[in-house]
């Protein structure tokens, strides 16, 4: 009996240590919303870099490849709502809006934009603005996803009517935090714009078909001092 009662022992110790890492995986956080997990692939897998997958439950629903850090959402408290970001790859990436009390979700592709990579900056002792951090802002139906660099802020507007992005702003500073460069990416087309060290608008560029380059479609102005247009280029060709 005492032989039979250890080895019953032995297999619920089984049972319960694996439940804890089930599927390999090893729970790191927990709250009222969320529990993430995190898998480290074998070498024989092709994990030659010990690189870790994170995953997220969400209300019963699993996600893989969760970027960021703990907790790995934001909350957007004026939609009773958290939004994390899963992808392998920055073009592949998708933003995951679930509401808390409907528990319903919208997902929306970012097409290239990168975000999710800062989330959880605040255990890091990081403040909202700081470089390496990021935010979520709610207007009715838009969300405002920001991200902060070293030397630059990437603004993008997400509808969540469409599940699209509508428009990116990226701008670049210098040293003095002085703004160097914008590129605003909308439906009708892409502008550029350069400033020098006073803040004055030197050059911008637009190109209705979305595309850059020295093609039809592009047109370019270039200012004085006084903010004038001292010289205008349409599809390479200058006009003024």
């Amino acid at each position: 009996m005492h032989a039979a009662l250890l080895i019953g022992i032995s297999i619920s110790s089984l049972v319960l240590s694996s439940s804890s890492v089930a599927l390999g995986r090893t729970e790191i956080y927990r709250d009222k919303y969320v529990i993430a997990e995190v898998e480290t692939p074998s070498i024989l897998k092709g994990n030659l870099h010990g690189d870790e997958i994170f995953y997220l439950k969400v209300f019963g629903k699993t996600y893989k490849r969760v970027q960021g850090s703990k907790p790995f959402y934001i909350d957007v408290p004026t939609l009773s709502s958290i939004a994390f970001v899963t992808g392998e790859r920055q073009e592949h990436s998708t933003l995951h809006v679930v509401n808390t009390q409907t528990k319903k979700e919208t997902a929306v592709l970012l097409e290239g934009l990168s975000f999710g990579l800062e989330i959880g900056y605040e255990q890091y002792g990081r403040k909202r603005g700081e470089p390496f951090t990021e935010s979520i802002d709610a207007s009715e139906d838009k969300l405002i996803l920001t991200t902060w660099g070293r030397r630059d802020k990437v603004t993008a507007t997400v509808s969540l009517n469409s599940n699209s992005v509508e428009r990116t702003e990226s701008t670049t500073y210098d040293a003095d935090g002085h703004v160097k460069s914008r590129f605003i990416e909308d439906k009708s087309g892409n502008t550029w714009e350069h400033f020098d060290a006073n803040g004055q608008l030197t050059d911008r560029q637009r190109w209705v078909d979305g595309k850059r380059g020295p093609i039809k479609g592009r047109v370019k102005e270039v200012f004085d001092a006084d903010g004038h247009v001292k010289e205008r280029w349409v599809d390479g060709n200058r006009v003024q």
